[in-house]
């Protein structure tokens, strides 16, 4: 017989030509080391550990199996592994598979699955009732958050407590205070009303009656006897129904003056209307009558102290004639959120500054006499309130958050020097509204946050019932992508995931409550803090009581008896200088070891110079602490003249011993930083206010420039945000030096004269934000005029977003297109200096 070798292909071909088409083998692996093919055990699977049925390199149903299905794959493989291996020879990933594969076996149970269905039966009527619970608030104050800096200390026990005592000052025992039966029923009775003993004369008996003792009763007139007195006793008024009606006086005349306020818009809006009729009539008598009925007559009402021309609300986009309702100062979404959180709470946020010059000469020109000045304090960039007065806003509806002033600046000065000699609230922000759109405007925001009050409920309660169930979801994720994990088996911990480009993520854990207070502080203000607050309790005490940074310099930095010890070390390097001294010949060689081992060592209270971090500066300090990091000395200093909130810790590269020759340097240091304050930072050398800022003719005159490396320097430890926000404050206050003259209005009364100029160089430097900075910015750009803009650039300017749009969307990157556009499109060389001049001259 002839033998042919015939491929594969060929086979399979003729079947399917003749109608007897094999199905293909999807596992080819299974042929290849199946039995009679000679490959032996040691490339797949042992025959004698795996049966066939299951093995897939013999069954071709089991290979399709280990295809689709991952858990039958890893449960032949581990079946495999526990026969052949010992386990003190498996490895981790073994250990893994086989957990994951038992978990999933005893999760498919029967009872398992029923105990399961339990519980998440029971936590799903949980969910729906806190969602329920929630979702039935009735007042927006509870969807408030907490505000900052609060001790979240409930007082109101403690008050009841006392306002008890107060109101018991009746010592009666129960005889005099009570019921039938002797018990005291806690309702103190006035002093009855009687007759004095009888001493023979009851008739010219006196009667003498306090009166706090009358008590007011209805009588029947029928029925009295003779020898019943009537006493008709008019009562004083108490303190608090004074102030009752006082705090009524005051309501009633704020009300008033807004009602003045309108009855002038609307009588210019009435002649306005009846201009052209009234023009056709021999007398104008209809607007003497529309003036003398509606216009008011006090002092800093009229319509010259209301209306704002060319000014529009930003709400609805109409001036205020076009409503009849003058302009008012309107919060912003931003502002409203922070100020709603104290105001409800009953707590003032603004103080008034009384800047009134009561100088004979200063009355004569009001117009530039500065009144009154509202003012807030911040800490950090939370703003800060007063404690509690309930007296303050009483009768005010949402802790007095619709008690807006005046967008005119006459009567904005006006009524809050009423506001503030009647001792009542008032609310002012960056927007301009009608107060019909002002009230919707807050409305809708109460209602917004009542919706996200609802929703995170939703999800608290949602993150709960899957923990009660074993399932954990988490917490939210911050602004840079990463969530955060709380679970149930480590309650102290907070797990943090960073997600990663390639797919596999990084998971930190974080189990300190100081580690945990730095994570928050951290992530300022973003919208997982407050969850982050609420689930890890520790935390957030350490934060308020401010003491999580000195619990991490303690554990980073482990103070030792190094101070106590400092005398043996001292002892020992002059032994070894002796030493040295003695070898002549290796002198040298100890000088290099002696600099490399063993650092200059300071005391306590000794005075020392400590270098600047950009190494330009030497200061002086005094040593008030040290410790050991690692292999080196590091040392706590305070600086002279410089307060307690300046002192760091510093490394001993840095402190220099206190000389006469480093003194010299130290002036030597000095003069050279005042004679190169000029320079910007290398960050800044495409600035093209650089090449105007010591050029002549600028609007700053003759005076220094400012130390802009110093405006642009941060810690080391700053974040790369606040390192971009002093570059662009550097940058700002570089583009106020260059300025030629002519290109603002610098006279006595013009928009950037002298006083205003360096008020806004000073608010530069302490803006603390991107809205801060946005709002200097806007106010440096509506200043210079539009001849000094280049034509091929001035049009980008048009495309940037409004006042109101950019200051509610302020962000770095915001910032630095409206700084970098304003540096291009300037024309630092053209110069005018008869432009104010002669403007000057004429009036």
């Amino acid at each position: 017989g002839e033998t042919k070798i015939l491929p594969l292909e060929k086979i399979d071909a003729g079947l399917h030509e003749s109608g007897q088409a094999v199905p293909r083998i999807r596992f080819l692996e299974a042929v290849t080391e199946s039995l009679g093919y000679s490959s032996g055990i040691d490339h797949g699977y042992r025959p004698d550990v795996v049966p066939v049925i299951i093995n897939p390199n013999v069954s071709d149903g089991a290979a399709q199996v280990v295809l689709s299905s991952s858990v039958f794959r890893d449960l032949i493989a581990t079946s495999a592994t526990l026969m052949i291996n010992d386990t003190e020879e498996m490895t981790a990933s073994e250990w893994l598979r086989l957990l994951t594969l038992l978990l999933m076996k005893c999760s498919s149970s029967d009872l398992v699955q029923s105990v399961a269905s339990e519980m998440e039966t029971e936590a799903a009527e949980n969910m729906a009732k806190a969602i329920e619970s929630s979702a039935k608030i009735s007042d927006f104050t509870q969807a408030l958050p907490e505000p900052p800096f609060d001790d979240q200390q409930d007082d109101t026990d403690m008050d009841v407590e006392e306002q008890n005592v107060d109101i018991g000052e009746f010592e009666q025992g129960p005889e005099s205070n009570g019921d039938s039966n002797g018990k005291n029923t806690g309702e103190p009775k006035p002093a009855a009303v009687g007759r004095p003993e009888s001493n023979g004369n009851d008739a010219a008996a006196p009667m003498v009656v306090e009166a706090n003792a009358v008590e007011v009763a209805p009588m029947d007139i029928e029925s009295t006897k003779a020898d019943i007195a009537f006493v008709e006793a008019d009562t004083a008024n108490s303190a608090e129904d004074e102030l009752k009606k006082k705090r009524a006086l005051v309501l009633a005349g704020k009300v008033a003056r807004m009602k003045s306020r309108e009855d002038g818009v609307a009588a210019f809006c009435i002649k306005n209307q009846l201009r052209s009729t009234v023009a056709s009539f021999e007398q104008d008598c209809v607007s003497q009558v529309v003036e003398s009925t509606l216009a008011p007559k006090e002092p800093g009402l009229s319509f010259a102290q209301t209306r704002c021309r060319g000014v529009m609300c930003d709400f609805c986009g109409l001036p205020d004639t076009a409503l009849g309702s003058p302009l008012l100062r309107v919060p912003n979404e931003k502002e409203w959120d922070e100020l709603i959180q104290h105001a409800t709470r009953s707590r003032r946020t603004d103080l008034v500054a009384d800047l009134r010059d009561h100088d004979q000469h200063a009355t004569l020109n009001k117009s530039r006499n500065k009144k009154l000045m509202k003012i807030s304090v911040r800490v950090g960039d939370d703003l800060i309130s007063a404690e509690p007065d309930e007296s303050y806003f009483t009768d005010l509806t949402d802790g007095g958050m619709l008690e807006f002033l005046p967008r005119n600046p006459d009567g904005f000065q006006d009524e809050l020097l009423f506001r503030y000699d009647s001792n009542l609230p008032f609310i002012s922000g960056s927007m301009t509204g009608h107060e019909g759109c002002a009230v919707a405007a807050h409305n809708a925001r109460k209602i917004k946050v009542v919706e996200k009050f609802k929703e995170n409920e939703a999800l608290v309660a949602e993150r709960e019932a899957g923990i009660t169930c074993g399932r954990t979801l988490e917490l939210g994720i911050d602004s840079a992508g990463r969530s955060y994990w709380h679970f149930n088996t480590d309650l102290d911990s907070l797990f943090v995931c960073k997600p990663c480009p390639m797919g596999n993520s990084k998971w930190r854990k974080y189990s300190e409550p100081e580690a945990i207070s730095s994570i928050i502080v951290s992530l300022g203000k973003d919208p997982i803090v407050p969850e982050l607050k609420r689930t890890f309790p520790a935390a957030a005490n350490l934060i308020r009581n401010g003491t999580w940074s000195e619990l991490l310099l303690k554990r980073h930095y482990k103070l030792n008896s190094f101070a106590n010890n400092l005398d043996a070390t001292a002892e020992h390097s002059v032994e070894k200088e002796s030493a040295e001294g003695e070898n002549t010949e290796d002198n040298d060689v100890s000088d290099e070891q002696s600099s490399e081992d063993v650092d200059e060592l300071f005391r306590e209270g000794q005075t020392v110079f400590v270098e600047s971090k950009c190494r330009k500066m030497l200061w002086t300090a005094m040593v008030i602490g040290i410790a050991k990091h690692e292999k080196d000395t590091i040392y706590r200093v305070k600086y002279q003249g410089w307060g307690s909130r300046f002192d760091e810790w510093v490394p001993s590269q840095r402190v220099v011993r206190y000389s006469d020759d480093n003194k010299k340097v130290q002036e030597e240091m000095l003069e050279d930083a005042i004679s190169g304050n000029g320079d910007l930072p290398s960050t800044l050398e495409s600035l093209e206010a650089k090449s105007f800022l010591k050029a002549k003719d600028r609007l700053r005159g003759h005076g220094p420039l400012p130390d802009f490396n110093r405006i642009a320097c941060t810690p080391p430890n700053a974040s790369s945000n606040k390192k971009v926000f002093a570059i662009m404050k550097a940058a700002l206050i570089a583009i106020e030096a260059a300025l030629p003259i002519g290109s603002v209005d610098n006279t006595e009364k013009g928009a950037w004269r002298s006083d205003l100029a360096s008020q806004w160089r000073l608010k530069v430097l302490q803006s603390e934000g991107p809205w801060d900075l946005m709002r200097l910015v806007l106010a440096l750009e509506e200043s210079i005029s539009e001849e000094w803009i280049r034509p091929d650039l001035g049009h980008l300017r048009s495309g940037l977003p409004g006042r109101a749009k950019a200051l509610e969307e302020a962000s770095s990157s915001s910032l630095a297109i409206r700084i970098i556009l304003l540096d291009r499109s300037l024309l630092y060389n053209y110069v005018d200096k008869k432009r104010y001049k002669s403007l000057k001259s004429k009036k």
